[in-house]
C-alpha cells in the first residue's frame, strides 16, 4: 500500500498532461486522425518525458529517496514479523500440537491450556516452574500494561484544554508510535529486550541520569518529528484521500459512523487484557453508545437541516429527470460534480434530521454503555440527558466504575485511578476460571460476591419484575427486534423511582454478566486438548458454562451465586476457619 501510493502520486504528478485530459489544449499524441476523441493514453506522456519532469524537480527526488528508505525500514519490519510469525507457526505445530489447519477451530482458553500441560511436561525457558495464566498475559502484555497504567494515572501528555473547543483528548498512532518507540523500543528505552528492564534501571542511585537521558531522547525525537512533519502531513493527507474518495461518493452516511477513540482503547481497556477480548467487549457496547450519541439532537440544527435538505434534494431530482430523459446532459461542464456535491449535502443534512418515533431515554441508554464499558463518571448519574454529558462522552473522558474500590495499604501513587486494578482482577478472573487468584484477591473477590447477593436479595419484588420485563431486554440486549417493546416500556421507567437511578445490583450484575457472556456459550469451547480436562477442583467452575440470564434481573443476581466467585467466598470462609483454629490452638 506504501508503494503504490508513492508510485501512483508520482505518476500523477510527472506523467499525466492534464492539459489533454481537461481539454483546454486539444492535442492527440496518438495521432491517429480515425480516433478523433481523446482517450485516456492520449493524457498520458511518453516515458522520456515523464523521466525529465522527475529528473527535474529536486523536491520531488528529495522525497522520493526519503519514501524509499521509509519503504525499506518497513520491509525488514516486515520480514522479522514474517520470521517471528514462522517461528510461532512451528511451536505450534510442534510443541503445542495444533496443526494449522485446525488453529481457527481452537480459542484462546484452549490454546492456554496447552501452554500450561506442556509446561509441566516439559519446563520451557521461563524462570518460573508453576506458569500460571496470569504469567502468560504478563509476557504477551508487558508493554500494553504499562500503557494502559500511564493513561490510567495521567501520565501521557494527551489532555489539553483550547480556548474555543475546552478540553480535547489528542492521542493518534502517530504519538502513539513516537511513545512506544521513546519508553519500549528506542536506543533511550527502559526495556532491554521484550519482557525485562535494564539493569540500571532497577537502581534508584541512577534514576536521575536515566530521566536527563531520556530527556534528551524525547527532545531529540521532537526535533525529528518537527523537522518530517511536513511530509508526514502529506503522507496522510494522501492516504486519507485514497482511503476515503471512493466511500464518501458511494456512501457518504459511512463516514459519520462512530467508533472507540485510540485514547478510549488505551483508557478502557483492563490490566491483562488481550486485544481480542477488548476488541469483543468494545464490540458490544458499540451499538448502545452509538444509540446514545444519536438520540441528542438541535431542534434549530433540525429544522435548518430539513430546509437545506429540501432545497438540495429539488435541484438534485431535477437533474437527475434530466439526465434520464436525455443523457448528454452529462457533457454539460461540471453537471457530475454538481450531481456529486448535492447528493453528498442531501445525506449530510438527512443525519441531522432526527427519527420522530425515537423515544428519549437517555439514562437506560447510558447503564447499557456502562454494561460493556465499565467506567463512567460519578456526576453523570442522573445527567444523561445533559449536553456536557454527551460531549464528555464524545471524548471519552474521566471515566469512573461504577463500583466500590477494594481497600488497599499501597500508597496513593502506585494505586490505580477508577478501580481499575479491582475492574481488571474481576475480569482476568472471570476470563480464567482454571486460575487461582492469590489470597487477598480471593478475599477481595468473595466479598464481592457477597456485596452483589446482598443488593439482589434486597431489592423490591417490583424492581424485580419491571427488571426481567420488555423494558430490560430492550435496553440490555443487542436484539433490534426488541426496540418497538424497549419504546413502550420507557415510560414505565418515571412510575418507579428506584430504577430511575442506577441500581448497584443491577450494575453489579451486569458488569459481571457481561464479562462472563463470551466465556458461557459452548461454542468457545475448543476440541479436547491435553491440560484441558477438568479435574476435581475445576468441575465446580465448569459448571457455570450455562447460559446467563438478562442482564440487570433478579435471576442473573441470583445465578452469580453460581459463578467461580462462590467457589472463592468458600475458600476465604474456609481459611478464615482455619486461621481461628490456630488462633485457638
Amino acid at each position: 500500500q506504501f508503494l503504490f501510493v508513492v508510485a501512483f502520486s508520482t505518476f500523477l504528478l510527472c506523467c499525466v498532461d492534464y492539459d489533454v485530459l481537461f481539454a483546454t489544449r486539444p492535442l492527440n499524441h496518438s495521432h491517429v486522425p480515425e480516433r478523433p476523441k481523446v482517450t485516456l493514453p492520449d493524457a498520458v506522456l511518453p516515458a522520456p518525458q515523464c523521466a525529465s519532469r522527475l529528473r527535474g524537480s529536486g523536491w520531488l527526488l528529495f522525497l522520493l529517496v526519503l519514501a524509499g528508505a521509509v519503504w525499506l525500514c518497513r520491509l525488514v519490519t516486515a520480514l522479522r514479523r514474517l520470521v517471528g510469525y514462522w517461528e510461532i507457526r512451528s511451536f505450534y505445530i510442534r510443541a503445542l500440537g495444533i496443526p494449522a489447519e485446525e488453529l481457527c477451530n481452537h480459542s484462546w482458553q484452549s490454546v492456554q491450556a496447552r501452554l500450561l500441560a506442556l509446561q509441566r511436561r516439559q519446563p520451557l525457558c521461563v524462570p518460573r516452574r508453576d506458569l500460571t495464566e496470569l504469567d502468560i498475559h504478563h509476557r504477551i502484555l508487558r508493554f500494553r500494561n504499562y500503557t494502559v497504567a500511564m493513561v490510567n494515572k495521567s501520565l501521557l501528555p494527551v489532555h489539553f484544554h483550547l480556548p474555543l473547543l475546552g478540553p480535547v483528548v489528542f492521542m493518534t498512532r502517530g504519538l502513539q508510535f513516537n511513545l512506544e518507540l521513546l519508553l519500549f523500543r528506542g536506543p533511550a528505552a527502559l526495556f532491554q529486550n521484550t519482557w525485562s528492564l535494564r539493569p540500571q534501571v532497577k537502581r534508584v542511585g541512577a534514576r536521575r541520569a536515566l530521566a536527563r537521558g531520556l530527556a534528551r531522547a524525547a527532545v531529540l525525537l521532537g526535533v525529528a518529528n518537527l523537522a518530517l512533519c511536513p511530509c508526514v502531513l502529506g503522507w496522510r493527507l494522501l492516504l486519507a484521500f485514497f482511503s476515503y474518495a471512493e466511500g464518501l461518493k458511494r456512501a457518504p452516511g459511512s463516514l459519520g459512523a462512530r467508533r472507540w477513540s485510540l485514547y478510549a482503547r488505551h483508557y478502557l481497556r483492563h490490566f491483562n487484557e488481550l486485544g481480542h477480548e477488548l476488541q469483543a467487549r468494545l464490540g458490544r457496547g458499540h451499538g448502545p453508545a452509538t444509540k446514545y450519541m444519536d438520540s441528542f439532537s438541535s431542534p434549530l440544527l433540525a429544522v435548518l437541516a430539513r430546509h437545506v435538505g429540501f432545497f438540495a434534494g429539488s435541484v438534485l431530482a431535477v437533474l437527475i429527470v434530466l439526465t434520464v430523459y436525455d443523457e448528454d446532459v452529462l457533457t454539460v461542464q461540471h453537471i457530475l460534480t454538481a450531481i456529486t456535491l448535492l447528493g453528498l449535502v442531501v445525506t449530510v443534512a438527512r443525519s441531522f434530521i432526527p427519527d420522530e418515533h425515537a423515544v428519549w431515554c437517555p439514562e437506560q441508554l447510558l447503564q447499557r454503555v456502562l454494561a460493556h464499558v465499565h467506567y463512567l463518571p460519578e456526576h453523570w448519574q442522573g445527567r444523561a440527558g445533559r449536553a456536557e454529558t454527551r460531549a464528555e462522552m464524545a471524548q471519552l473522558f474521566q471515566y469512573k466504575a461504577w463500583l466500590s474500590h477494594g481497600h488497599t495499604e499501597a500508597p496513593p501513587e502506585r494505586q490505580a485511578e477508577h478501580g481499575k486494578t479491582e475492574l481488571s482482577l474481576m475480569r482476568f478472573a472471570l476470563s480464567n476460571p482454571r486460575w487461582r487468584p492469590p489470597p487477598p484477591a480471593r478475599r477481595f473477590l468473595g466479598r464481592l460476591q457477597a456485596q452483589v447477593t446482598r443488593d439482589a436479595a434486597t431489592a423490591t419484588p417490583r424492581g424485580h419484575l419491571l427488571a426481567e420485563g420488555p423494558l430490560a431486554a430492550s435496553l440490555l440486549s443487542e436484539d433490534s427486534a426488541l426496540a418497538a417493546e424497549g419504546l413502550v416500556g420507557s415510560v414505565l421507567v418515571a412510575r418507579e423511582p428506584r430504577l430511575g437511578q442506577p441500581c448497584t445490583a443491577s450494575a453489579t450484575a451486569s458488569l459481571l454478566a457481561s464479562l462472563r457472556t463470551p466465556l458461557g456459550t459452548p461454542a468457545c469451547t475448543a476440541p479436547d486438548s491435553p491440560g484441558e480436562r477438568p479435574g476435581p477442583e475445576d468441575r465446580g467452575d465448569l459448571q457455570v458454562l450455562t447460559p446467563l440470564c438478562p442482564p440487570g434481573s433478579a435471576a442473573r443476581a441470583s445465578q452469580l451465586r453460581e459463578m467461580p466467585l462462590g467457589g472463592w467466598a468458600e475458600e476465604e470462609e474456609e481459611e478464615e476457619e482455619e486461621e481461628e483454629e490456630e488462633t485457638m490452638t
